[in-house]
C-alpha cells in the first residue's frame, strides 16, 4: 500500500506531470527495443522463426523490467513505485508484458508458438480453414470471438491456447482429416493444463477454458469429467483480471471499446456457464456478484443475458430447496419461480436486439424458449418428485405440467431447432435439454402412470428424438458427439417399452445410418436420485440423476412409492396387493349409437354421485360456455356427448358424475386375504364383526377395475310427468369416470331421484339425487376430513383406522351449525374433499345418515372427490395430503364459473391440517366479490410436533395476506361461530 503523503512531496499536479513524462519515456524505450529486435535477422539454423533460449531470455528480461503504462493501472503502479522506492516487492503489483498486446504478440510469435504448428500437425492454410469454420459454425455457441478482434493471426498472437482450442473444436466436423480432432483435442487439454502453471492470465485464456467447458471431450465416467474444473479455472482467472468490473470502465477510442466489449462478453460467458453447470450438477453457483446486465450491443449479447437470468431463477429456487427453507411453502416457491420465468419470457418477446426476423434471431428465440422449457422442467420436476415422496403416486398437478413441458421441449428440437444449420454445431448443453425431458418422459412410461399419460405419443416422440440425434442433420461424423451418445442412451432406456417397440420410425430414417457403436459409453451421472428419493438427495446431483435413474432395460414392473415409516410394513404389503393385479379383465366398449336403448351390462357396477342443479349465469347451449375447467373427478380424456338443446322445461344445469367399475374372478380371494391381513395387523376384534365388514366394504371399492368407454341412462323417478326426464351420460374416460353437464327440469319437491336402466332380470338399483338451488344467495363449500368428520389426517395409523375400520365420527357441533346455516341462508351445498372417489359410498352415507334431530347429519349437497385408481392404493394415506391447494383451487374455479358473483356469495369452511387456508386465500384474492367469509377449524391433539407450525398465527396471516381481516377467522369449537353465522346477511 502507498505511504501517506508528507509535506516534502511535490503537489499532485507536479507528480502527475512527472509520472506521465516518465511513462512516455519508457514507452519510447519499449518501442526502441521492439524495433531493434524485429529488425534483426533470425539466426541461420533456427527453424519456425524460433530464437535461442538465451536470446529470448535476455529480451524478456529487458521488457519485463519496463512497466507497461498504457492504462491507468500501470500509471498507478508507477505512482506507487515513485512513493515507495525502498519497499521490497513493489514490482509485484505491476503489470507484466502480457497486458500489452503488442508485447504479447511479439513474445507469443517468437517464443510461444503452439505445438500443433511447431510439430506440423496442421499447416497455415489448414489452420486458416479451420478457423473460418469455427467462426462460421461454432462461435454462436457462446459468441465469444469478435471478428473485429479475432482473426487467425491475432488469436495466435493473443493466446496460443485459444488458437489451439478453436482449431480443435472446428476439427470435430473436418471431413478432410477425420482423425485430426483427437490429436488437436489432446493438445488442447495439455495446453490448458500448462496454462494453469506457466501461462499468462488474460481474457483470452479465460475464453479458451470456457470453450473447453462448452465443447468438452466425451468421457465414460463422471470422475473423468473436467467441465466444472475448466469453468472454475476460468471464473477464478476472470476475477483475477477484473473482468467482472469491465462494464464500469470508460473507453476513449474505438479500439478500447472493442477490447472492453470483449472483456464484458467473456465475463458474462463465465456467469452463464457457472449458473448452468450449477443446475446440471445440483450445486450452488460460485459467482454471486455478476455485475451489470444492462449492456447488450448485439442480439447474441442479449441472448446471453436472458440465459443468465433464466438459470438465475433456477439457481435461487434450488438454493432455497437445499437450504431446507421450503418444507412448508414449496408450492408457493414453485409458483414464484414459474412466474419469474414467465416474466422473462414476456421480456424476450419484446426485445428488439434479438432480431427475430433474421435467421440467427429466429434461432436465438427458439433456443431461449428451449432453455425456458428446461428451466421450468427442473423446477416442476422437483415439485413432481416432492409429490411422489409424500405419497401422491400420480405426482398431482405437476404430472400434467411436467408432461407438457417435456413434450414441448422435445417437440421444439424435432420440429423447429433442427431446421437451423447452427443447431448441429451447438454446445453440448443444448442437446442435454431435450434429452433431460425425454428421460423424464421415459419415466412416465412406468405402470403407475398408465392412466394419466398418452404412452403411444410419448413413445413416438422419444423414437423421433433418438433417430434425429443420430441423423446427419444433428450428429457429427465423430462417434462420440453427444447427440449420438444421448441417442444410444435413450434407446437403451426405452427398448423394452412395448409402445416404443411398436412406434413407427420417421419416414426416410435409417436405423443403421450413423449409429454409435455398441461400446459407446453412456453420459456420466451421479447416483442417488429416484422417484422416491427425498429432496435432499434429489438436489445433490439434480439433473444428471434423471438420466442416471432411467433404467428400463429390464421388462417393466410397477414401482411402489414408500410412505411414512410409522405404517407397519405388513400393512404396506397388503395395500401393495391391491395395486399389483396379475391381469386386467377385458371390457367391452359400449357404442354410443342408440345409447338410450342400451341398458347397463350386468358385469358393470355404477357409482353415481349426487349433484346440485343451478341456474346458469348466462344463457347457453353448450357445456363449454360454463365449465372450461377440469372435470369434478379428473383431468383425463373423459368424453362428453353434446349438451342437448335447452327447452322451456329445462331450467337448470347439473353435473352428472358416474364411475364405472368391475371386478375380476380373482379379486374376491385377494379381498379376503387383504381384509384378513389388515384385521390381524391392526388387532381388530372380534374377528368377523362389524369393523371387519367395514374394512371389506371400503377396500373392495379399490379392487374394482375402471371401465372406459361406458355410458349409462338415468330416468327420473319422483316426478309426475307422463314422460319423465332421462339423462344419458357421456362415455367414461380412461379412468372409468364420466362427467357431464346436463339440462334438468325444476322439481316441485326440491330434488329429483334418478335411477339407472339395467338389463332385464338385473335387480340392482343405482340411484343418484339432484338438489336444486335458487338463482341467488349463498353457497357453502365445506371440507370433510377434520372439518366435519374426525379423520386425524396428521396421524397415519389413526387416519387409516378412521377411514377403513371405524364408523365415522362427526366433529362435535358442526352438524348443528350447518343446519342452522341451512335454515337461515338456504344455500347451495358443496362438500369438497381430497379423499379418493372410491370412498364416495362411505362419505355420502356419513353425510346423509339420519339423526334424532334432522333427516340427515349434514345438509344435502354435491360431494366433490379426487381421482385415484387401484395402483395408488399403497400411497393413499400420503396422497390425501399432497397437492390439495391446487386441487381445491381448481375445483373452486369451476364452482365459481357455475355460480359467480354478483348473484352469489360463498362461505368457505375448512381446517388447518392440510392447505385449506392457502387455497381459500387464493380464492379470496382472485374473487374478492365472491368470497363472503372463510372459517378455518384449528385441529389440535393429533400430532403436536406438526400442529405447532400448522396452527401458528403467522401461517394464517401469510395464507390470507391481502384478504380483508374481517373476512376470515379461525375456531376450535363450533359454538365460536354462532355469532358469525348470525351475522351473515341473507
Amino acid at each position: 500500500m502507498p505511504r501517506e503523503r508528507t509535506s516534502g512531496h511535490p503537489s499532485s499536479e507536479e507528480e502527475a506531470a512527472a509520472i506521465w513524462n516518465d511513462l512516455n519515456a519508457k514507452n519510447q524505450q519499449i518501442n526502441d527495443i521492439i524495433a531493434r529486435y524485429t529488425s534483426a535477422p533470425v539466426p541461420s539454423g533456427h527453424s519456425n522463426s524460433r530464437r535461442t533460449n538465451g536470446e529470448i531470455q535476455r529480451v524478456l528480461e529487458r521488457l519485463e523490467k519496463i512497466p507497461t503504462n498504457t492504462v491507468a493501472d500501470a500509471a498507478r503502479a508507477e505512482f506507487i513505485h515513485r512513493l515507495e522506492r525502498t519497499t521490497p516487492g513493489h514490482e509485484y503489483w505491476q503489470e507484466g508484458p502480457s497486458s500489452n498486446l503488442v508485447l504479447r504478440a511479439l513474445i507469443n510469435e517468437r517464443s510461444r508458438l503452439p505445438d500443433i504448428l511447431l510439430d506440423k500437425i496442421v499447416g497455415p492454410q489448414e489452420a486458416n480453414r479451420l478457423f473460418k469454420s469455427f467462426m462460421d459454425n461454432w462461435n454462436h455457441g457462446l459468441g465469444l470471438l469478435d471478428p473485429r478482434l479475432h482473426s487467425p493471426r491475432t488469436v495466435l498472437q493473443r493466446c496460443p491456447l485459444l488458437f489451439t482450442v478453436v482449431l480443435a473444436i472446428a476439427s470435430r466436423d473436418y471431413q478432410d482429416r477425420p482423425d485430426l480432432h483427437a490429436h488437436l483435442m489432446q493438445h488442447a487439454k495439455l495446453s490448458a493444463a500448462a496454462a494453469l502453471t506457466d501461462g499468462w492470465k488474460s481474457a483470452d485464456t479465460v475464453q479458451a477454458l470456457l470453450l473447453m467447458a462448452s465443447y468438452p471431450p466425451p468421457v465414460a465416467r463422471y470422475t473423468e469429467d473436467r467441465t466444472s474444473l475448466y469453468i472454475g479455472m476460468a471464473v477464478r482467472m476472470a476475477l483475477d483480471r477484473n473482468l467482472d468490473r469491465a462494464s464500469g470502465v470508460q473507453w476513449r477510442t474505438p479500439e478500447e471499446k472493442a477490447e472492453l466489449d470483449n472483456h464484458i462478453r467473456t465475463w458474462r460467458a463465465c456467469v452463464l456457464l457457472d449458473r448452468s453447470s450449477a443446475v446440471k450438477f445440483g450445486r450452488n453457483p460460485s459467482i454471486r456478484d455478476i455485475g451489470s446486465l444492462s449492456y447488450a450491443p448485439t442480439g447474441r449479447d442479449a441472448q446471453t443475458i436472458f440465459e443468465i437470468r433464466i438459470f438465475g431463477v433456477v439457481n435461487h429456487f434450488l438454493y432455497i430447496a437445499k437450504s431446507g427453507h421450503m418444507a412448508n411453502d414449496y408450492l408457493a416457491r414453485i409458483r414464484d419461480a414459474n412466474a419469474d420465468i414467465d416474466g422473462i419470457s414476456d421480456e424476450i418477446r419484446h426485445t428488439p436486439q434479438l432480431e427475430p426476423n433474421t435467421e440467427y434471431g429466429a434461432f436465438s428465440m427458439q433456443l431461449l424458449n428451449l432453455t425456458m422449457d428446461y428451466a421450468l422442467m427442473v423446477i416442476n420436476s422437483f415439485a413432481f418428485t416432492k409429490e411422489l415422496e409424500y405419497g401422491n403416486t400420480t405426482g398431482g398437478i405437476y404430472l400434467g405440467e411436467c408432461m407438457k413441458l417435456a413434450t414441448s421441449s422435445v417437440a421444439r428440437v424435432l420440429d423447429r431447432l433442427v431446421l437451423f444449420r447452427q443447431f448441429k454445431y451447438s454446445p453440448d448443453a443444448w442437446f442435454e435439454y431435450a434429452s433431460f425431458s425425454a428421460a423424464f418422459l421415459i419415466k412416465l412410461m412406468r405402470p403407475q402412470f398408465a392412466n394419466y399419460v398418452d404412452r403411444p405419443r410419448i413413445a413416438g416422440l422419444i423414437k423421433r428424438l433418438v433417430d434425429m440425434y443420430r441423423s446427419p442433420a444433428v450428429a457429427l461424423r465423430t462417434d462420440n458427439h453427444l447427440p449420438r451418445l444421448m441417442s444410444q442412451f435413450l434407446e437403451n432406456a426405452a427398448r423394452n417399452i412395448h409402445e416404443y417397440q411398436q412406434a413407427p420410425r420417421p419416414s426416410g430414417s435409417s436405423r443403421g445410418l450413423s449409429r454409435s457403436p455398441p461400446t459407446t459409453p453412456s453420459p456420466p451421472y451421479v447416483e442417488g436420485t429416484r422417484f422416491d428419493a427425498p429432496p435432499s438427495e434429489v438436489l445433490e446431483g439434480f439433473v444428471w440423476d434423471w438420466f442416471g435413474d432411467v433404467e428400463l432395460a429390464q421388462p417393466e414392473s410397477p414401482d411402489i412409492i414408500p410412505i411414512a415409516e410409522m405404517i407397519p410394513q405388513r400393512l404396506l404389503d397388503l395395500f401393495e396387493q391391491v395395486s399389483n393385479p396379475k391381469a386386467e379383465p377385458s371390457s367391452t366398449d359400449v357404442s354410443t349409437d342408440n345409447h338410450a336403448a342400451n341398458p347397463l351390462p350386468a358385469s358393470t357396477r355404477l357409482v353415481p354421485f349426487d349433484n346440485t342443479a343451478f341456474l346458469p349465469p348466462v344463457p347457453c347451449n353448450s357445456a363449454s360456455d360454463l365449465s372450461p375447467f377440469p372435470s369434478t373427478i379428473c383431468v383425463n380424456n373423459a368424453s362428453s356427448l353434446s349438451l342437448p338443446p335447452r327447452t322451456s322445461e329445462h331450467t337448470h344445469l347439473a353435473e352428472f358424475v358416474v364411475a364405472y367399475l368391475t371386478t375380476s374372478s380373482g379379486d374376491q380371494g385377494k379381498l379376503d386375504d387383504i381384509v384378513a391381513g389388515i384385521v390381524s395387523t391392526l388387532g381388530i376384534v372380534p374377528r368377523g364383526g362389524p369393523k371387519e365388514e367395514n374394512v371389506r366394504e371400503r377396500v373392495a371399492m379399490f379392487l374394482g377395475w375402471m371401465k372406459p368407454a361406458q355410458h349409462a341412462v338415468f330416468v327420473a323417478q319422483n316426478t309426475n310427468q307422463a314422460n319423465p326426464d332421462r339423462v344419458v351420460t357421456g362415455k367414461s374416460g380412461a379412468n372409468g369416470i364420466s362427467s357431464d353437464l346436463r339440462w334438468v327440469s325444476q322439481s316441485p319437491r326440491g330434488e329429483i331421484v334418478w335411477r339407472a336402466l339395467t338389463a332385464p332380470g338385473d335387480s340392482r338399483v343405482f340411484e343418484m339425487r339432484t338438489y336444486f338451488t335458487g338463482p341467488s344467495g349463498w353457497t357453502v363449500i365445506s371440507d370433510i376430513d377434520d372439518t366435519i368428520k374426525v379423520s386425524q389426517v396428521n396421524n397415519r395409523i389413526a387416519l387409516l383406522k378412521n377411514t377403513f375400520v371405524e364408523e365415522p365420527t362427526a366433529v362435535p357441533g358442526m352438524s348443528t351449525l350447518y343446519h342452522a346455516l341451512n335454515a337461515k341462508l338456504n344455500p347451495a351445498w358443496f362438500y369438497l374433499s381430497a379423499s379418493p372417489w372410491q370412498l364416495y359410498p362411505f362419505l355420502n352415507e356419513f353425510l346423509t345418515t339420519s339423526t334424532p334431530d334432522a333427516a340427515t347429519l349434514y345438509p344435502r349437497g354435491q360431494l366433490i372427490l379426487r381421482d385415484m385408481n387401484r395402483s395408488a392404493m399403497p400411497v393413499y394415506l400420503s396422497a390425501l395430503t399432497m397437492g390439495t391447494r391446487e386441487y381445491k383451487f381448481d375445483r373452486l374455479t369451476k364452482i365459481h364459473s357455475w355460480m359467480p358473483e354478483p348473484n352469489r356469495r360463498v362461505l368457505l369452511i375448512g381446517d388447518s391440517t392440510q392447505t385449506d387456508p392457502e387455497a381459500y386465500g387464493d380464492a379470496a384474492r382472485k374473487w374478492p366479490g365472491w368470497v363472503g367469509a372463510i372459517w378455518i377449524r384449528v385441529v389440535s391433539g393429533v400430532d403436536v410436533s406438526k400442529e405447532k407450525e400448522l396452527n401458528a398465527p403467522k401461517r394464517f396471516e401469510k395464507a390470507f395476506e391481502g384478504v380483508d381481516r374481517r373476512l376470515w377467522r379461525t375456531f376450535q369449537d363450533a359454538k365460536e361461530l354462532e355469532a358469525a353465522a348470525q351475522g351473515l346477511k341473507v
